[in-house]
């Protein structure tokens, strides 16, 4: 059987209710999840600082949603065409509206939620301090409850050797528009939160601050 004639019969409900069921609806997903959230977790310092990183997770991300709203769909046909016991139909059946509904709260949801953000900058603070560029270390990352902190230092340069005013009117379009580009960092900014950057000399002195909230992204797109 071809792969296309198993995903054409899997979608009309005419593979087996247990195969659909444990197989596609448990084991695949499952796995498939664990995997991507694993490689996530692995991957968070290269996915944030990588120009494209946090765009190809959201696109994985939405793939994977998109099998969940397959495979539902195939559970839900598949147990209508189940012969055995009705009570498996039934109980099949209460399943996928279980997880229809929940899946449909992220769906509309564009929110993270406090535990999932606390998890990924617990996640992002494992792999620091790192470097994002050449001149360019992050080294710390703090969640409060108006702001995400990015904490950067310049490893090249004292407070002094930087004309902070020059910086912060360089640096200030090009985060606004990275921040506003990333999907990840939009759901934070829709929590209420700003996202501020903080950047240090070697000298520990305070080179530039900057903070981007949603009306920046409102504005950046209008």
């Amino acid at each position: 059987m071809d792969k296309k004639g198993l995903i054409r019969r899997l979608f009309a409900g005419d593979v087996s209710l247990p195969v659909t069921f444990w197989l596609f609806g448990g084991l695949v997903a499952a796995v498939g999840g664990r995997l991507f959230a694993w490689t996530v977790e692995e991957n968070t310092l290269a996915i944030v600082t990588s120009e494209y990183g946090l765009t190809m997770v959201t696109g994985l991300s939405w793939l994977f949603r998109g099998y969940l709203v397959f495979i539902l769909i195939a559970i839900w046909r598949s147990a209508g065409n189940y012969t055995g016991s009705t009570s498996w139909t039934v109980l099949a059946r209460i399943v996928v509206l279980m997880n229809a509904v929940s899946l449909a709260d992220v769906l509309l949801s564009d929110r993270i939620s406090e535990a999932q953000l606390e998890e990924q900058v617990v996640a992002l603070k494992e792999k620091l301090p790192a470097m994002v560029d050449d001149d360019t270390q992050l080294d710390d990352v703090i969640l409060t409850s108006g702001t995400v902190d990015y904490v950067y230092s310049l490893v090249d340069y004292t407070s002094d050797d930087v004309d902070s005013k020059q910086f912060h009117d360089a640096i200030t379009p090009l985060l606004i528009e990275g921040t506003c580009q990333s999907a990840q960092s939009m759901t934070i900014l829709n929590t209420g939160r700003a996202l501020t950057y903080w950047y240090y000399g070697t000298d520990d002195g305070l080179i530039a601050e900057v903070s981007v909230v949603a009306k920046d992204c409102r504005d950046f797109k209008a």
